[in-house]
């Protein structure tokens, strides 16, 4: 079977210069055969374990322990903890301070989301310790330690799924008819099945632009489907489906009461149901101050920003985001490619995903990142990529074509050996959707199925050797006859290589620097008071947000985010005018919130006004004989 040639860009380019100088082409020959193609594996490399992870947290908070805290705040079904770090200038009173949330690792496959998190933990304290002055930083490198873990054992589909068995057939037994590595290449990629039989159809053909590539037939152009498309795998309990009841099953970023996936198994049986989302949940209602959360992983809101007309059902409820919050964030998202450089990502469902819950069920200002994207393929190396051969229409010519891979297979198996789910970002096709492709496509040739695998693809031959796809290679499967096994690497879409991390962290850095000091800043002004008649006095006061941040968003006014409490301790009947307690749900950037009351008080009587907020430390101004004793003071500055 011809593999087409994997190497770097300048390999690439040397090849299309051998077509006329057959004396180097015989030299590049050789020198294609001394140096062995990477193995699969090979996208793991410089990524740590669980173990490895932890040591490097408890070294950083014990070489910073005036401002670190390093807390396990859960403990996985497999005896691994969830990690959270606590950034403050002084620890004892960082619950006292605004604060920012950042979550890393929800997904076994998202391992360099953990390595920028903590890079960036790391770079905090170096260089950004003036930060800490102003707001104290919760960072979770790591959500999901147990997929992560089966994903360096072995890179395979359902990278998000922790160790909890399940019944994904739903049949008595449990965990045992998983992904199994037929090619013994030590990842999970799939199978593509020629000419299969009425019971597994086919639905996928060999893209003609590049046949390692698969696509859905045009019946406009004659188009006719030729494989059906599995994960690698055994049907090892005879029930006729492939690989459908793998090693654990839930996914804790599936799991958060939002748009909670009811009747899908990977989203656990009730919301919270996993002690990874339980625990990340308790977190975040235990720390009202959080004011932004930045959570780094496969969802994306700040390259695509979400559709502020989409309504829940009943057309009442934002979808997405409260067209009022768009403003806000779209101007957060303009900053956030400044700093990156980022300008495509994936578009993932967020149905019961920690971003999601955060936003529309805490009202928490919550930017979704995926940390890293494809750059741009060099375009001298794809110019000089000889043109791919056009696939052949019958499956015998098929089979001997060079290798494809999906872009978006289908959801669910059935039976007749169609098991398995397939699912985008780092599975077995990808099926990923962002913005447009910018690899160079061919002079001439037929058009790319899909722009965005094709782009993938060009990526990997030319700047990563190849390691990203796997060559078709034919095997004998027991139940399912001669199959091909081969296709993108599982996790290749969201792993950098390593040494790209400090730069992707930096990006981050730049970004979270904006995040900081836009925070929201309100304060109680001075009051002032009017003697309107002896022991009748005329009250105003006046609150300010200092910050270019609403101390609420839209969204967390909708939902009761709780708001800001003013109190006056003036008994009820003596109050001529105004009210004993009152709220003020939001204070929106630079904006003035003015309050007045007409009080009776006796000569030496205080008159005392509280205000406390999720983002406003318990301030207190006094007022007595008809005059402001002392300027407000919060809680804090009294400590001083």
């Amino acid at each position: 079977m011809h593999h087409p040639p994997r190497g770097p860009a300048a390999l690439v380019a040397t090849l299309g210069l051998a077509f006329t100088n057959p004396g180097l082409a015989q030299e590049t020959a050789e020198a294609a055969a001394a140096t062995p193609p990477p193995t699969p594996r090979a996208i793991l490399e410089g990524y740590p374990d669980d173990a490895a992870l932890t040591t490097r947290l408890q070294a950083m908070a014990a070489a910073n322990s005036d401002r670190v805290v390093l807390t396990p705040i859960a403990v996985t079904d497999r005896g691994r903890a969830v990690h959270a770090l606590t950034l403050a200038a002084d620890p004892k009173t960082a619950g006292e301070r605004p604060a920012i949330l950042i979550v890393a690792g929800m997904d076994g496959a998202q391992l360099a989301s953990t390595e920028i998190a903590t890079a960036l933990a790391e770079r905090i304290l170096a260089e950004h310790g003036d930060w800490l002055e102003g707001v104290t930083i919760h960072i979770v490198p790591r959500g999901n330690p147990d997929a992560a873990a089966a994903f360096l054992t072995q890179p395979g589909p359902n990278s998000g799924r922790n160790s909890r068995p399940t019944r994904e057939d739903r049949d008595p037994a449990v965990d045992e008819d998983g992904p199994r590595d037929l090619d013994g290449d030590g990842v999970i990629t799939t199978m593509r099945r020629a000419n299969p039989p009425a019971n597994d159809p086919a639905q996928w053909i060999a893209d003609p632009a590049d046949p390692r590539l698969l696509k859905k037939p045009d019946s406009l152009q004659g188009e006719l489907a030729v494989y059906s498309l599995h994960f690698e795998g055994l049907d090892r309990d005879g029930d006729g489906l492939i690989a459908e009841d793998g090693p654990g099953g839930i996914d804790p970023d599936r799991n958060f009461p939002h748009r909670w996936a009811e009747f899908s198994t990977d989203a656990g049986p009730w919301p919270l149901s996993e002690a990874e989302s339980r625990a990340l949940a308790q977190f975040v209602i235990e720390r009202p101050r959080i004011y932004a959360a930045l959570v780094i992983g496969r969802h994306d809101n700040l390259v695509n920003l979400p559709d502020a007309r989409a309504r829940e059902a009943g057309g009442r409820i934002p979808a997405q985001i409260d067209e009022a919050d768009l403003p806000l964030l779209t101007e957060f998202a303009k900053a956030y490619k400044e700093a990156t450089g980022q300008e495509r990502a994936n578009r993932a469902d967020d149905a019961g995903s920690l971003a999601a819950w955060l936003y529309h069920q805490r009202g928490i200002l919550t930017f979704a990142s995926t940390g890293w994207w494809r750059p741009d393929a060099p375009e001298a190396a794809a110019e000089a990529s000889p043109p791919a051969p056009a696939a052949a229409d019958d499956a015998s010519e098929s089979s001997e074509a060079a290798p494809a891979a999906p872009p978006e297979p289908p959801q669910r198996g059935g039976r007749g050996g169609r098991g398995g789910r397939f699912g985008g970002g780092g599975g077995p096709g990808g099926g990923f959707r962002s913005g447009p492709a910018r690899a160079a496509a061919p002079a001439a040739g037929p058009k790319v199925g899909d722009a965005e695998q094709a782009a993938w693809l060009a990526y990997s031959d030319a700047s990563r050797g190849g390691v990203g796809f796997v060559a078709w290679t034919e095997i004998d499967h027991p139940t399912l006859g001669r199959v091909e096994v081969g296709g993108f690497v599982p996790g290749f879409m969201s792993l950098p290589p390593i040494d790209a991390v400090p730069g992707l962290a930096e990006g981050q850095a730049k970004f979270l620097a904006e995040v900081v000091a836009r925070r929201p800043q309100p304060r109680m002004l001075e009051p002032q008071v009017r003697t309107l008649a002896p022991g009748l006095y005329a009250i105003d006061l006046a609150f300010v947000n200092d910050g270019r941040m609403p101390t609420a968003t839209a969204m967390g006014v909708r939902d009761m985010t709780p708001p800001m409490v003013v109190r006056i301790s003036t008994p009820k009947e003596a109050i001529r005018s105004g009210v004993k307690q009152l709220t003020i749900p939001s204070i929106g950037a630079g904006e003035r919130r003015d309050l007045a009351w007409i009080v009776s008080a006796g000569p030496g009587e205080s008159v005392e006004i509280v205000a406390e907020g999720p983002l406003l430390p318990r301030t207190t101004a006094t007022i007595r004989d008809g005059a402001a004793i002392d300027a407000p003071t919060s809680q804090k500055e009294s400590a001083r």
